[in-house]
Order: C-alpha cells, then sequence, then structure tokens
C-alpha cells in the first residue's frame, strides 16, 4: 500500500510542476477538458486528479500558480 502512496506522490509532483510550466510557457490558464487531454497525451494526473490530492480544486489551483509566478 506504501508504494502506490509513494507512486501517486511521484506523479502528482510530475505533474504539478509540468502545470506550472504548462502556465508559465503558454500565459493561460488551460481548463480541465484542455488539460486532461494534454495529461493523457504526456503520462500526467487529470485535473480531478489533481484537485482532489490538493484539496483545493483544479481551477483554484491554476489561479495560485499564476499568481504565484
Amino acid at each position: 500500500m506504501n508504494n502506490n502512496k509513494y507512486e501517486v506522490k511521484i506523479y502528482y509532483e510530475k505533474s504539478l510542476k509540468e502545470l506550472e510550466r504548462y502556465i508559465k510557457t503558454t500565459r493561460t490558464r488551460p481548463n480541465e477538458k484542455t488539460w486532461n487531454k494534454f495529461a493523457v497525451q504526456n503520462g500526467y494526473l487529470s485535473s480531478e486528479t489533481i484537485g482532489y490530492i490538493c484539496g483545493i480544486g483544479f481551477n483554484k489551483l491554476c489561479r495560485k500558480i499564476i499568481k504565484k509566478h
């Protein structure tokens, strides 16, 4: 069970870094449909999963990332 948690954490961190990079390079906030398509093509977590893990939801997380950069 701990291995699964570790793997999810790794995928979450990779997905979060890529989401930050995506926002920084495109200078746009992706909607969930756009992100999910990108995520499936590139092996990242879906917007729903990211939102669930971070506890604030995908759109709110994107706004936080934009404010940070």
